[in-house]
């Protein structure tokens, strides 16, 4: 927000008559004061077992940036940068996350992690292949979707861990069948199995 449309909001939510140049001082003042916090943060998060991380487009001073969320149960650390490739993530995490299951969309930026193992957000793998049945409503497409569903409703059973190697393996191999299936060229359906294919080793790692 800029500093006019922060004078205005204390004003009408609190009545508080504030400054711009105020507004500024105490931005600077909470910038130093918050770092200690920033750096707990940033240190917890490179030695959690599991976090996840996104990034999405925003403006700053009329100019693209990118906001960058890492984040696990307790910890947020939200980090504005002119760039989105691997180095905002290496400059921040120096240790990389060795001991953390990453989860993320595979976006090329996360293709050189250092970290223990990967798991694909499923989030944003449903809203995909959720576009494709709707633009295609393949068999395919939707043999798939049941497919994620379906890991997902077994990964909550109480399972030992014998059992979560054996169904992740069953489940691998189900989506390497549905994944050798034919398809239209240069369709949805087409990009969205270049995509699975890609990141099928990510796919199911939530249940070990």
């Amino acid at each position: 927000m800029s500093n006019m449309r922060i004078v205005a909001l204390m004003k009408n939510l609190f009545n508080i008559k504030l400054s711009e140049g105020s507004i500024t001082g105490l931005l600077a003042k909470a910038s130093k004061l918050s770092l200690s916090t920033i750096d707990r943060i940033t240190t917890i998060l490179e030695q959690v077992p599991i976090i996840g991380i996104d990034e999405t487009g925003c403006k700053i001073n009329s100019f693209k940036y990118w906001h960058w969320t890492f984040q696990n149960e307790r910890n947020t650390l939200i980090i504005a940068n002119k760039s989105r490739g691997t180095k905002v993530i290496n400059n921040t995490f120096e240790n990389g996350f060795k001991n953390a299951c990453v989860v993320h969309d595979n976006y090329s930026s996360y293709s050189s992690l250092e970290c223990k193992s990967e798991q694909l957000c499923l989030a944003h793998k449903m809203r995909d292949l959720n576009y494709a049945i709707e633009c295609e409503g393949t068999k395919l497409m939707k043999d798939i979707k049941t497919l994620l569903k379906e890991a997902i409703r077994d990964d909550k059973e109480s399972l030992s861990s014998t059992q979560r190697v054996l169904l992740k393996a069953q489940y691998d191999k189900m989506l390497q069948h549905l994944l050798s299936m034919p398809y239209i060229e240069k369709s949805e359906t087409h990009k969205q199995i270049k995509s699975l294919t890609k990141s099928k080793d990510k796919l199911f790692t939530f249940f070990t």
